[in-house]
């Protein structure tokens, strides 16, 4: 009969569990390998000392003197969010000379430096939240504007919006 790892291991737990002036224990080690507990002294079983005692000491901290924590935990600030309120998102704007005016609503309580993304790539750093782009052909854009620290840390940002331009192309002129 084999004698699974989990039964063996439950085995050794119930019998750490019993008392000490319990009966002795002995292993055994059977031909194919498995190692079984038992009660019951044969020839081939070696005796296992349960007379030791298992114990944990826990050493106090600071001499057993609780100490309250020195630093409050401060819970995680929600990222800042920006609103783009020039254009609104997916607008047409008509503009034959291809001159857009970007206006972001700044955060009063923080400073920094905007920077205004198309396409994903820095295209502009300015202090001011209003950009004036001149001369774009026209298309769609997709803008993204970013409030930067000096120390280069986004502390605020707005979400992607597209834009579309439209100019009179030479090909088609105005009627």
């Amino acid at each position: 009969m084999r004698v699974n790892l989990s039964s063996t291991v439950a085995l050794v737990m119930a019998v750490l569990t019993v008392n000490t002036e319990a009966k002795d224990v002995y292993k055994v080690t059977r031909e194919d390998g498995s190692v079984v507990y038992t009660d019951t002294a044969t020839k081939d079983a070696q005796p296992v000392n349960l007379s030791g005692v298992n114990s944990v000491v826990v050493p106090a901290l600071n001499n057993g003197q609780a100490s309250a924590v020195s630093t409050p935990i401060k819970p995680p600030v929600p990222p800042r969010k920006l609103l783009i309120s020039r254009p609104a998102p997916e607008e047409n704007i008509r503009d034959n000379a291809g001159n857009v005016n970007i206006v972001v609503k700044p955060i009063k309580d923080v400073s920094g430096q905007y920077q205004l993304l198309m396409a994903g790539k820095i295209v502009r750093k300015q202090n001011s939240p209003i950009f004036a782009l001149e001369n774009l052909d026209r298309g769609a854009y997709t803008i993204q504007i970013q409030l930067v620290a000096n120390s280069g840390k986004i502390l605020a940002s707005t979400q992607q919006q597209t834009f579309y331009l439209h100019r009179v192309s030479v090909q088609s002129p105005a009627r």
